[in-house]
């Protein structure tokens, strides 16, 4: 819980510098804007990756027995046995409205392209940063590329 609210806060206090830097710039306000460059660009420290044990303690000392301990740990989580049938709760869902609102089907290649071009310029998420002064037909390009790669 901590973890992800101290994420959340960070977030929101990066956004904040980048609105600031933005606006400084646009403003001709140098001195505040190198301040937020250099809050945004300073060194952090490298996070290590947490230690993973295996079933009998003891930490996993190569990259192949960490592999074979998360394939050990998948195979037992998604691998159990079939919940006992419940009529109450087969009776509940079988009486539940289908909610035709919400598509279940993946989306269009449009749809995707118009939720990317509102992304503001350089803070796409991944490494899928796309310029708007990309022309439309290198924009499509790129995305028929990346959803491709699915």
């Amino acid at each position: 819980m901590f973890k992800a609210r101290a994420k959340h806060d960070r977030e929101v206090f990066l956004n904040n510098l980048c609105d600031e830097l933005e606006t400084n710039i646009g403003q001709n306000r140098h001195g505040p804007a190198f301040k937020a460059n250099r809050l945004l660009s300073r060194k952090r420290k490298e996070v290590t990756g947490t230690t993973i044990h295996k079933l009998d303690g003891s930490p996993c000392l190569s990259e192949e027995e960490t592999l074979e301990r998360w394939r050990e740990h998948f195979i037992s989580a998604l691998n159990h046995h079939p919940s006992v049938s419940s009529n109450e709760l087969d009776n509940e869902a079988a009486s539940t409205p289908v909610d035709t609102s919400v598509p279940i089907d993946e989306p269009s290649v449009e749809e995707v392209y118009a939720a990317i071009k509102r992304l503001r310029n350089g803070r796409a998420p991944d490494l899928m940063v796309f310029h708007q002064s990309s022309s439309n037909a290198q924009f499509t390009q790129l995305l028929m590329l990346y959803i491709s790669s699915f």
